[in-house]
């Protein structure tokens, strides 16, 4: 069974300017780091690192927790090191993650 696990993840808040609009516009995100042994073959052994970038809302409603910031952090760093499942959906010509959460211990 391939396992994917949580390694590292890095705060991105703050601001920019809409090109289009000229509007002052917010974010809150996290891009969180994963290895996984998903997809092994004899060209590719052992883990390999992908990240995932989430607006802290649907983070936090992946996790079921309320879009704080020190709560979505803290479930971050309980977590760190832990096994995760990820939910995956297309979008255009690419996938995109639309669920994660950590996976329980058997």
């Amino acid at each position: 069974m391939s396992k994917t696990i949580l390694i590292g993840y890095e705060i991105k808040i703050g601001t920019f300017t809409s090109n289009k609009t000229g509007e002052v516009l917010a974010y809150d995100n996290r891009v969180l780091r994963f290895i996984t042994d998903s997809g092994a073959k004899e060209a590719n052994v052992g883990f390999s690192q992908f990240k995932v970038k989430l607006k802290l809302a649907d983070l936090a409603k992946y996790l079921g927790v309320a879009a704080n910031d020190n709560l979505v952090n803290d479930v971050l760093k309980n977590n760190l090191h832990h096994e995760f499942e990820l939910a995956w959906a297309p979008n255009n010509d690419s996938m995109e993650c639309v669920g994660l959460r950590p996976k329980k211990s058997s």
